[in-house]
């Protein structure tokens, strides 16, 4: 019996496999190596850029910055009494009636005299007392000076005051019979020669009456009066070098030396706020005397002035214009673009560097076109980021400023409308510089309404 070796056909399926196997190895290995030398498929992405933004100084201020306002308020002044002084034991009765008189080498006369009479007379009503018409008082004068125009009214009058005050006289032993005949006998004559001092009529108007004659006037006859009020002076016009205004610690003045470094007070003029400034507003003073008719005494006498503000319903402003120079600018802004030139050129430079990296990746370039690539890369990359970060300390450096402090301008200012340069009025209209000078009148007339309504309170009336 014959024996038969089988072989299945399975292994021989599996022994072609081996064999395959062993003869595909190598050449795997083969076309490994020689694919190498191509260098590899996939490579990383350089590192992102970080983009550069210039630095720039963002709080570099204007040359122009804003003005110092100084809000001056309505004042209310009173009388003091340094102002006035009252005969020690003496008082005003109430309803007494006076004459107010202007006289003295110092009293003016000019478009205000008017509106002060006429402030008087108001003030004299409300502190109880009652003005008369000094005019009728200046008739009794002229009268026995001159009779009147016509040379006849008033001279029958006139003659008679005078004899009845000479009477009087002669009563109490003032005067001997001698003088009051030969005193009566010269008012008769003085009477009785009115036609022939004619002329001196058309000057009458501009006589300034002695007070013993006003006086005299206001004692004897039909027409009398308790008190004469006196105004001897009255200033309103010129430039007012009142006491300096104080405003270094004005809280205005503070706010602008907190916003602005190296803004000072002190005396470098145009360079500095000032401690003080002149107050050139306008003002109005009024210097009277009260004197009693009865005995030609001085019962009252005061002197007393106001100021802009104190009428001014809205208050005024001092505006001082500012302006700055920042003396460090150009060093800070030379310094910053320096820096901002240098680290652009580096980033240009690492641009250029990373986009021929990327063209060495994606053409598949030799291992050392790719090595060079990636360290110049790599080196530019280096020195943008280290420049990049490299910030000037200019950046954060405080400004330094030189300041040019202008000259005060008030609003409203009267005294400048008052003053106004011919030059200035040839530029203006008619309806225009009557304006101002309503502007001006209207402001003058309410300062001598204050003065004279406060002076005249100050009387111890009762």
């Amino acid at each position: 019996m014959r024996t038969h070796t089988h072989i299945p056909t399975v292994h021989r399926q599996n022994h072609s496999k081996s064999l395959a196997l062993a003869l595909s190895l190598p050449l795997l290995t083969a076309l490994l190596v020689i694919g190498g030398c191509a260098g590899p498929t996939v490579r990383e992405a350089p590192a992102t850029l970080e983009p550069f933004t210039p630095l720039t100084r963002a709080d570099i201020q204007a040359e122009k910055i804003d003005p110092i306002v100084i809000l001056i308020r309505r004042t209310n002044p009173s009388v003091t009494p340094e102002n006035v002084t009252m005969r020690a034991g003496t008082s005003v009765r109430p309803g007494s009636s006076a004459i107010i008189s202007f006289a003295g080498s110092e009293f003016k006369i000019d478009d205000y005299s008017g509106a002060v009479e006429h402030y008087l007379e108001r003030a004299l009503l409300a502190a109880g007392l009652q003005p008369k018409d000094r005019s009728k008082f200046e008739e009794k004068i002229r009268g026995l000076k001159y009779g009147s125009a016509s040379g006849t009214s008033n001279l029958g009058e006139a003659v008679s005051v005078v004899t009845e005050r000479l009477s009087k006289q002669f009563a109490a032993g003032e005067i001997t019979e001698q003088e009051f005949i030969a005193k009566a006998k010269e008012a008769r004559e003085r009477a009785s020669g009115v036609s022939a001092n004619k002329g001196d009529f058309q000057n009458v108007k501009n006589l300034v009456y002695d007070l013993s004659e006003l006086i005299g006037a206001a004692k004897d006859g039909v027409e009398r009066a308790d008190y004469i009020l006196q105004v001897t002076k009255r200033d309103d016009h010129g430039t007012f070098r009142g006491k300096p205004l104080n405003i270094e610690n004005r809280p205005e003045v503070l706010a602008a030396i907190g916003k602005n470094p190296g803004l000072r007070i002190g005396d470098r003029k145009s360079r500095d706020i000032p401690k003080t400034i002149q107050t050139p507003w306008m003002y109005a003073r009024v210097n009277a005397k009260l004197f009693s008719v009865e005995t030609g005494s001085i019962d009252w006498a005061g002197e007393y002035s106001v100021e802009s503000p104190a009428v001014l319903d809205d208050g005024a402003t001092i505006t001082i214009p500012l302006r700055r120079t920042a003396t460090n600018e150009k060093r800070i802004t030379d310094v910053l673009n320096a820096y901002n030139n240098r680290v652009s050129a580096l980033e240009r430079e690492a641009v250029s560097a990373r986009t021929a990296l990327e063209n060495a990746y994606s053409s598949r370039a030799n291992q050392k076109i790719i090595a060079a690539a990636e360290s110049r890369w790599k080196q530019t990359h280096n020195n943008y980021e280290k420049a990049r970060r490299q910030i000037p300390s200019e950046l954060d450096e405080p400004w330094e400023f030189d300041y040019l402090v202008g000259d005060p301008i008030l609003r409203p200012d009267f005294l400048q409308k008052n003053n106004l340069p011919e030059s200035v009025k040839r530029t203006l209209s008619d309806s225009e510089q009557l304006e101002l000078k309503r502007e001006v009148d209207d402001h003058v007339k309410a300062l001598y309404a204050r003065v004279t309504r406060d002076l005249m309170k100050s009387i111890n009336i009762k």
